[in-house]
């Protein structure tokens, strides 16, 4: 039953054999018919069935090879043999005197050093006496370990083999005795036995490489080089035998590549020279990507030995950084834009907050209101007066003047306002004069009237020829620029002045901001000059006027006309400085009628949601690029206004230029007071208004939209736009196109001069939905507190100001729409764009996954960049931008990050710069048909994701049985996915290297005996990555999704046998000989080490994940998917290492090697594949820039495949490649694509 149970454990081997290795079924065909012999013929029990055979020669055989049949594949080994003795032969009448011993092996010179040695006898021997009389010694002393060095085993009672304890020396000479105290079983004596041979020699080699620095290669940390400067490559052996050796010739290959370059072609090649090389200018330059070397050794006895070396090779980069233009992305108008918008929208209902720049949550209405960098000022403040950066300020008179008090604890939101360069607006009054078409020209200010000409000849010929039309008429009369400073730009009303200066007037002094400039000049008679003197008249004969240079300021030529009060005719010229002191937009408003027409079908009560935002793309034409469209509808909203209006000449007798009025006043949208008013009581909460008509008011802005340099939305509204700006249709024509009059469409938020609403409003086509409540005059300065006031009291002074608000009314809605679309747009926007930057989208490897690659969490980031363009081409439309990406990792693993000793970086392989961007063309071309986000990528991604798995040791797996029935239980039968289970035992190497025996038996670091490796022992094979992984693209060949090639160089495995806990599952003798094993449970020895570099191609794909689990919390995701082909263009090396640290057993590295080469192909590809066939991407994206209303918990966007599908498409054959996939909104999401929004 032993027979049956060890020939199980052979064919159990040769099942292995032919399953995992490649080969001919020719030779399948061999080892098929030998089993079949072999159970015909042994497996019986009776000794007639095995006599004449010797269980020894079956081993003789060689099955139990670990590569395919031989060719130049340096994976491709012949039949492994655990003697060197496959051309032996005996000497000729062998025996036939004497019993004699002979030592069967193929030569006395270059003998493996690993193999064991047979002693083959003429007669049956007594195996006591031969022991004892056995010995053998080198040159340099005795072997290794207790005496004779090493351990013996009978394979029949002729044939011996000795297993050194520790692999022989090289290069020495050993002496070999067997001297006469052996007999044989019928007691004769064996005739004295001796003889000498030659161990073969070491052929390791000490490999470095000068790049600036000389760098050590075969060492435990990454060695990276740049492309900074060519490799010279120096090696030297590390046991060089002067004089004669066994090598015929010397050449290095490189893993994958067809060509060599020669070291040494004519023997005797010296092993004492070094070996230096420029391996750019060599027949193996080093290639972007991992590179695997490895040195040709050919010996006299047609022996082949292979040293090799690894390193990476390319560009590099920081991989903890963003990687600059590795992407493009494509967010069209169907599906990207909609939800862009709607987020916004959903911003405005309360249902989350943005951090601001501070990181404070803030809701829509704090940002509206300027938090958190513009919050609201007091207009006097610390003894300094806060306004005054519109248009006006004031000066000292009036800021000592206990009337305006008051005035001076208002307070304003500095952000609304016309001042440009960004920052606070600081008011309403920074904008240009509606007639202003260029800096310096028309409209001009009237010029002294021509001696003889009075002042009814002066009217007489400004009415005549209608010289009130605009002035930038191309046929404005002659007659008319005669009276003008015509062409002269210091008298111009667009020139803005720059600074501030003094009205003289009979030593008063007024200091004010002037709304123009001009220059010296002195009036000689009163009114002759109307650049401060109204008409039709003025007060003093003379005064002089300073220079008043050109400044940043225009005027507002609203006139007050008073009826009453004692002042007849009177008018002057104002400037108004507007104030926003307080807004407030509900989240929703309620239903005060059942209206159908604006959304109360339901009736009184319903609640409706207030603002609507929409963001579109707006074609182009000509010179006119496609820009980024914004409609902003509201349904209400309260404004309350701070007017300080400053005369600009005289105001009859009492008041002359810089003379302030202060008014306040509310404006409303689709506010009847006759009807809200009704419904809306004297204190009623503006969050819950009730409208009768809840109308949508529509601002629609057409946009230049710009990306920053740190990544971030900018938009601005197309100039120049003007508050009678028409209709931008939905469809528009190429005139509607080229116009500069549709910009900025507002009058259905504001439409004093009852201009058409474009037919979106039927049958109020000419109204004003916006009211504004009568002006209350709060108190003037200088003399109107005093005079006039008391003249025409303060009910008439309102009056007198009501009818300057429709001047200014439609601007300053104007402007505040501006700073919504401009500044709080945008602000929703980046608070998504910056969370993806800066915090980005962490996906984590499935937990069922073992350690400790379950939950390595994987972190998704990118950058728009500086080339993001709106395009529409007539069928795709949407928004074009290159991409900086990361795909990184923050794990922080007990064992340190790995190092790299060489240069620093992760090598990458793109062209693309800032210059020569990522294409976008045919992505643009493929987002109609494929709505959504559409992404394409570089490998220089994968690249970076692989190299954190290597850096932060995601990939430092112990390969055991509890790993590999983790990864199968997911696996299926696929054999890209199952790992094979054929090396969960020591038996496989056992039988191997110890053929017929059931241990391997080894010294401890003491040199002493170490407690032998059962064949029942587990197996741990050690998975530590030397080098860094990485990615590139293979040249591709015809259109579709192009292959990858992935590149892992020196994976170190090291194999550990471990006793196991348990004897449970063992059979027979491993039984017994388990229950009296004395080893502690767990105890473990390493067995052997080997790296192994392989190039394979990748296919990557998205594609939904399978849930093997059944995991209720891993349904309905999205995955990302790798595969490895293990088959087709499979290019790797197995290098079996040397030495007591690495093989402390002295195990032969050849049948090391012919356990482990297969497990290239059926365990590390499978595991590789386990692992990247399916990552599930997360079921939500987390935004911690958005935040619940609470204010304590982060809201994030859902992705699960139910609303979000990820895909990936074919790309056209190019010499840059790209994967091209991306992701569409399905489900509930297409039509409303803010329910992707969720907060907790």
């Amino acid at each position: 039953m032993k027979r049956r149970i060890f020939l199980g454990k052979i064919n159990r081997g040769l099942e292995m054999n032919l399953k995992n290795r490649k080969i001919s079924n020719v030779y399948k065909g061999i080892k098929l018919a030998i089993l079949s012999v072999l159970w015909a013929g042994v497996l019986g029990c009776s000794p007639e069935k095995l006599k004449g055979f010797a269980m020894s020669d079956i081993f003789d055989l060689g099955f139990f090879s670990g590569g395919r049949i031989f060719d130049s594949n340096p994976n491709l080994q012949p039949p492994y043999n655990s003697v060197d003795n496959d051309t032996a032969v005996l000497p000729v009448d062998f025996g036939s005197s004497n019993p004699q011993a002979t030592l069967f092996i193929n030569s006395t010179e270059n003998v493996d050093r690993y193999k064991e040695l047979e002693i083959r006898f003429s007669h049956p021997m007594n195996k006591t006496t031969v022991e004892q009389s056995f010995a053998i010694i080198g040159a340099s002393g005795n072997l290794t370990g207790p005496t004779p060095g090493g351990e013996f085993y009978w394979m029949s009672n002729q044939k011996l083999r000795f297993n050194p304890y520790r692999e022989l020396k090289p290069g020495e000479t050993y002496t070999l005795t067997i001297n006469p105290n052996a007999a044989t079983i019928g007691g004769a004596t064996l005739e004295d036995y001796t003889i000498t041979f030659r161990t073969g020699l070491d052929y390791s080699l000490t490999n470095k490489i000068t790049q600036g620095s000389q760098y050590t290669l075969n060492g435990t940390n990454d060695m990276t080089f740049d492309q900074s400067a060519a490799l010279t490559l120096a090696s030297t052996y590390v046991n060089p035998i002067v004089g004669e050796n066994y090598i015929q010739s010397v050449l290095l290959k490189k893993i994958g590549a067809n060509t060599a370059q020669d070291i040494c072609t004519t023997p005797p090649c010296s092993m004492s020279a070094p070996i230096s090389l420029n391996l750019n200018t060599s027949q193996v330059p080093p290639t972007v990507g991992g590179n695997t070397y490895y040195y040709e050794i050919a010996t006299t006895n047609g022996k082949t030995f292979r040293k090799y070396f690894s390193f990476n090779y390319g560009k590099l980069e920081n991989a903890n950084n963003v990687l600059p233009y590795v992407a493009n992305g494509v967010m069209d108008e169907a599906q990207m834009l909609p939800f862009l918008g709607k987020a916004i929208q959903k911003y405005t209902t309360g249902a989350f907050k943005v951090k601001d720049s501070t990181g404070v949550p803030r809701t829509f209405q704090e940002f509206l209101l300027g938090m958190p960098d513009f919050p609201k000022k007091k207009f006097y403040d610390n003894g300094a007066w806060n306004i005054g950066e519109a248009c006006m300020r004031q000066d000292a008179k009036m800021s000592g003047n206990a009337n305006e008090a008051a005035f001076k604890a208002f307070e304003y939101i500095p952000v609304f306002g016309s001042k440009s360069g960004g920052g606070a607006g600081q008011g309403y009054c920074y904008v240009r004069h509606p007639d202003c078409v260029t800096d310096n020209g028309p409209p001009y200010h009237p010029k002294k009237r021509a001696s003889g000409v009075s002042r009814d000849d002066w009217w007489n010929i400004y009415n005549a020829n209608n010289c009130g039309q605009n002035q930038n008429n191309a046929n404005y009369p002659a007659a008319c620029k005669n009276l003008f400073h015509w062409g002269e730009a210091a008298w111009s009303l667009c020139h803005y002045p720059t600074d501030a200066k003094s009205y003289k007037n009979g030593g008063y002094t007024s200091t004010v901001f002037s709304a123009f400039g001009r220059p010296d000049g002195d009036i000689g008679s009163a009114g002759d000059d109307t650049l401060d003197c109204a008409f039709p008249a003025c007060f003093f004969d003379s005064y002089h006027i300073e220079k008043i240079a050109p400044g940043p300021f225009s005027k507002y030529s609203a006139i007050l006309n008073v009826a009453s009060g004692g002042i007849a005719d009177g008018s002057a010229a104002i400037t108004l400085d507007v104030y926003v002191t307080d807004m407030r937009l509900p989240k929703t408003v309620i239903c005060g009628s059942n209206n159908a027409t604006h959304g109360c079908a339901a009736g009184t009560g319903t609640q409706l949601g207030n603002v609507v935002a929409d963001l579109k793309v707006n074609p182009g034409s000509g010179a006119v690029a496609p820009g980024l469209g914004l409609d902003l509808k509201s349904r209400y909203t309260e404004v309350d206004l701070l007017v300080v209006s400053r005369f600009e000449d005289w105001y009859g007798a009492f008041n002359g230029p810089g003379a302030l009025l202060v008014f306040r006043t509310t404006a409303k949208l689709n506010w009847d007071p006759a009807v809200e008013g009704t419904l809306n009581p004297a204190g009623y909460d503006w969050n819950n208004v009730k409208l009768s008509k809840p109308r949508l008011a529509l601002a629609r802005a057409r946009n230049n939209m710009t990306v920053t340099s740190d990544g971030l939305i900018n938009m601005t509204v197309r100039t120049p736009f003007t508050v009678n700006d028409d209709y931008f249709p939905d469809n528009p024509s190429v005139a509607n196109i080229l116009a500069n009059t549709n910009n900025f469409f507002i009058r259905p938020w504001a439409n004093p001069l009852h201009m058409t609403l474009a037919g979106l409003y039927p049958g109020e086509d000419t109204s004003d939905f916006m009211y504004t409540e009568p002006m209350t005059y709060i108190h003037g300065s200088e003399s109107f507190n005093t005079i006039i006031e008391a003249l025409v009291g303060r009910s008439e002074l309102s009056n007198m100001a009501n009818l300057t608000v429709d001047q200014v009314k439609q601007i300053i809605t104007q402007y505040m729409l501006r700073d919504i679309v401009q500044r709080i747009a945008p602000n929703v926007l980046n608070s998504v764009i910056a969370d993806l930057r800066d915090t980005g989208v962490t996906i984590t490897l499935p937990s069922y996954l073992p350690a400790p690659l379950g939950n390595f969490p994987l972190t998704v980031k990118f950058k728009l960049n500086t080339d993001a363009a709106i395009k529409h081409d007539g069928t795709n439309k949407g928004l074009v931008t290159s991409l900086d990406f990361a795909f990184t990792s923050n794990y922080n693993p007990a064992g340190g990050l790995r190092t790299q000793s060489g240069k620093t970086g992760m090598v990458t392989t793109r062209t693309w710069t800032a210059a020569n961007p990522p294409p976008s063309t045919y992505q643009f071309s493929q987002s109609a048909a494929n709505p959504g986000f559409l992404i394409s990528m570089h490998t220089d991604t994968i690249s970076q994701a692989a190299f954190h798995l290597w850096q932060r040791r995601g990939l430092d797996i112990v390969l055991n049985k509890a790993f590999i029935d983790g990864m199968n239980a997911f696996a299926g039968a696929d054999p890209l996915f199952a790992l094979t289970t054929s090396f969960l035992k020591a038996s496989p190497l056992v039988t191997i290297l110890v053929p017929g025996r059931n241990k391997l038996q080894g010294l401890n670091g003491s040199n002493a005996i170490a407690p032998p490796v059962k064949s029942y022992d587990d197996i741990d094979m050690v998975m530590s990555p030397i080098h860094a992984p990485n990615v590139k693209f293979k040249p591709m060949t015809s259109a579709g999704i192009p292959k990858m090639r992935l590149y892992f160089t020196e994976m170190q495995l090291q194999i550990i046998a471990k006793k196991p806990t348990s004897c449970t599952g063992l059979l027979d003798d491993e039984l017994t000989d388990c229950q009296a094993d004395t080893r502690a449970n767990g105890y473990q020895q390493t067995l052997g080490t080997v790296r192994i570099s392989f190039a394979a191609d990748a296919d990557f794909r998205f594609k939904m994940f399978s849930n093997p689990t059944n995991n209720p919390a891993l349904a309905n995701l999205n995955a990302l998917q790798v595969i490895l082909d293990p088959v087709n263009n499979m290019d790797y090396a197995v290098e079996v290492l040397e030495g007591q640290a690495y093989n402390p057993f002295g195990l032969d590295p050849d049948g090391i090697k012919s356990v482990i080469s297969p497990l290239v192909t059926t365990l590390v590809i499978p595991m590789v594949n386990s692992i990247m066939k399916e990552i599930p991407m997360p079921p939500d994206i987390t935004f911690p820039k958005l935040i619940n209303p609470a204010g304590n918990a982060s809201c994030a966007i859902s992705a699960k495949s139910d609303k979000v599908q990820f895909f990936t498409l074919s790309s056209p054959q190019v010499a840059d490649p790209y994967l091209l996939g991306g992701m569409r909104f399905v489900g509930q999401a297409v039509t409303d694509p803010a329910s992707l929004i969720v907060c907790p």
